[in-house]
């Protein structure tokens, strides 16, 4: 079976939170392990270190941190071993995973501890001190970077702050090139490149709908018998989920299907959410994913919500594809 946790930020007590939840995956059957980091921006330095920890093998270099003051220098490495250091491992990254989250993807990767899915992360590898000035007033001042265990730095070229703020990727041949333990090719200056590329963006016109609440707005409509169409059906916390006067009893395999879309639409319509047609049509998948995971949510909890979502999750799908592969970095390390 494989594990599924997502980060969303790191806080104080995230590596303690990511450790209950492997002991009770664990005691479900989990063999394998998908972490998500995409979005997650970061938090407390010292977590990222623990958390890369959990993978690898007491001695190995998890990020150095170097500044021209070698006042400031200093190697961070795994010193605990009896954690998780044997489950296969894959991590998923996007353009939202900064700082802390590429601390960790970039020891995992750079140890050849496990492979990286989904697109280059935002590039973020600068330690920053802060100066109070007053009461309401400090400076960040830039005192070193991070440097993942190859030698690379993670920082984006933020020179020309345009193209840093539109995240422009920097020509490859204008960034350095570093080598994993066991010798694969990675380029510093630019984030965290994946092993796998898979883009997930989302159309234009599905983002719109998601800053305008549509989809959570419509999910809590139909979970109140709100809607048209939600009136024909009876939740699991009705009746015992047994049906009632011939209404549809609706399950956790929940599907978005025709109804449901021509539903959403009225839905749009009531709240003067004006849509194109063809632009609906075009960006359907995508809306029929975030209208099961916004149901099922509504019906059964976040979790259950996520866990609908990612049944068709190009990303996850890909990290389960090449799990095999994952599993044979493991083999490598227990033969060490």
């Amino acid at each position: 079976a494989t594990g599924y946790i997502f980060i969303r930020n790191f806080a104080e007590t995230t590596t303690e939170e990511f450790e209950q939840k492997m002991e009770q995956l664990a005691g479900q059957g989990m063999k394998q392990l998908i972490l998500d980091l995409r979005g997650n921006t970061g938090g407390p330095f010292f977590q990222s270190i623990a958390l890369s920890d959990e993978f690898l093998p007491k001695g190995d270099v998890i990020v150095s941190i170097k500044g021209r003051n070698k006042v400031y220098n200093r190697e961070f490495r795994a010193q605990k071993d009896g954690q998780f250091e044997d489950i296969p491992l894959i991590i998923l990254i996007n353009r939202g995973s900064a700082s802390a989250s590429e601390i960790v993807s970039g020891a995992v990767m750079d140890n050849d501890r496990g492979y990286i899915v989904g697109e280059d992360s935002w590039g973020k590898g600068l330690v920053q001190t802060v100066f109070p000035l007053g009461e309401n007033l400090a400076v960040a001042l830039t005192t070193a970077k991070y440097f993942t265990p190859s030698g690379r730095s993670i920082q984006r070229d933020y020179e020309h702050i345009e193209d840093y703020m539109l995240y422009k990727r920097a020509p490859e041949d204008q960034r350095e090139v570093r080598y994993t333990a066991k010798g694969r090719k990675v380029l510093g200056q630019g984030g965290i490149a994946p092993d796998y590329e898979v883009t997930s963006s989302l159309k234009i016109f599905t983002l719109e709908l998601m800053t305008k609440g549509a989809f959570f707005g419509y999910a809590r409509k139909f979970a109140a018998h709100e809607t048209a169409l939600s009136r024909d059906f009876v939740f699991p916390r009705e009746q015992g989920n047994t049906g009632v006067s011939g209404k549809v009893a609706v399950g956790r395999d929940f599907v978005a299907g025709t109804p449901i879309l021509e539903d959403f639409k009225a839905y749009l319509r009531a709240r003067k959410i004006a849509f194109d047609e063809e632009d609906f049509r075009e960006a359907e998948a995508e809306i029929k994913r975030e209208l099961e995971r916004e149901i099922v949510s509504s019906l059964w909890g976040i979790e259950e919500g996520v866990r609908a979502y990612r049944k068709t999750d190009a990303v996850v799908l890909k990290a389960l594809e090449i799990m095999p592969e994952a599993s044979k970095f493991v083999a490598d390390i227990n033969s060490r």
